[in-house]
C-alpha cells in the first residue's frame, strides 16, 4: 500500500498529466498520510520515555545500585551523553511525580542544583532557571528549560514529565557561567503491577565547554546514582509526612 502510493506519488504530483481530476488528488493526500503514520510509528514507539522500565536493544546495563538500574546506550558516536534509569520503589507513584514537578524546591535535594525557579507557567508547561554547581576546575552550567506535565494521567496512577532547553526567556548576563549544548530528558511514573510504583527516567546532556564525552558519560552514571538516593529518601521523608 505504502511503496504504491509513494509511486503514484511521484508520477502524478511530481511530474503530474494534464488533467489529472481533483478525486486523484484527494486519493494521493490519503496515501501520503497514511505513508507518515506508517513511517513515523516506529520512531514514536522507540522513544525511551514511552518504555517504562524496559530498556530495549539499543541500551546496556552500566550499573546496578539497590534503588536503580542504570543504562548506556550501545551506540556512543555521533550522539550527547545519555543515560536510562529503570527503577521499582514501594512507594506512592503519585508522591514521585509531585517531587519532580516542585522545581521551585529543586535546590533543598536534588545534588548540584544551586539554584531553580520558576519563570513563567502556561497551562501544563513551565520555564524554569536552574544552576547547577560543577566540582572545580569546571565552571558551572546555567540554562533556562521548558517541561511539560501534559501527558500525565492521575486517575490511571501514569505520571509523565518531559524537558528540553529553551530559548522562550534570555539567561543572565553572567561570564562565569557556561551553557549546556543539549538538555532534555523525561520521567515516565506508572503504579507497579500490585503495588508501589515503576519508572524510567532518561536524560541526554552536552554540558558544552571542553569537557570530553567519555568524561561527561561517566560523570553522568554517578550523578545519577547520587540522584536516586537523593529521590528516594525525599520520597521516603514525604512519605512519613503523610502517615
Amino acid at each position: 500500500m505504502t511503496g504504491w502510493c509513494v509511486a503514484k506519488f511521484r508520477l502524478h504530483y511530481l511530474f503530474p498529466p494534464y488533467g489529472v481530476s481533483r478525486p486523484v488528488f484527494s486519493l494521493f493526500k490519503l496515501c501520503l498520510s497514511i505513508a507518515a503514520i506508517i513511517l513515523t510509528a516506529p520512531l514514536r514507539a522507540a522513544s525511551p520515555c514511552n518504555e517504562p522500565a524496559r530498556p530495549g536493544p539499543a541500551w546496556e546495563l552500566s550499573e546496578q545500585t539497590p534503588l536503580a538500574d542504570i543504562y548506556q546506550p550501545v551506540n556512543k558516536t555521533g550522539a550527547p551523553p545519555a543515560a536510562l534509569v529503570s527503577i521499582q520503589w514501594d512507594a506512592d507513584p503519585g508522591l514521585l511525580y509531585a517531587i519532580i514537578w516542585d522545581y521551585e524546591h529543586f535546590a533543598d535535594y536534588i545534588p548540584n542544583v544551586k539554584s531553580s525557579r520558576i519563570l513563567a507557567k502556561q497551562a501544563d508547561r513551565v520555564w524554569v532557571y536552574q544552576q547547577l554547581h560543577l566540582p572545580g576546575p569546571a565552571r558551572d552550567r546555567h540554562y533556562i528549560m521548558v517541561s511539560s506535565n501534559s501527558d500525565s494521567k492521575p486517575a490511571q496512577h501514569q505520571y509523565r514529565v518531559d524537558w528540553s532547553l529553551s530559548t522562550q526567556y534570555p539567561l543572565p548576563d553572567t561570564q562565569h557561567l557556561v551553557k549546556p549544548e543539549h538538555f532534555r530528558g523525561c520521567w515516565n511514573i506508572t503504579a507497579g503491577k500490585q503495588q508501589g510504583l515503576v519508572a524510567s527516567y532518561w536524560i541526554e546532556l552536552d554540558p558544552g565547554g571542553l569537557l570530553p564525552r567519555w568524561m561527561t558519560q561517566a560523570a553522568l552514571r554517578h550523578y545519577i546514582a547520587d540522584l536516586m538516593n537523593a529521590l528516594y529518601q525525599r520520597v521516603q521523608s514525604a512519605s512519613d509526612t503523610q502517615h
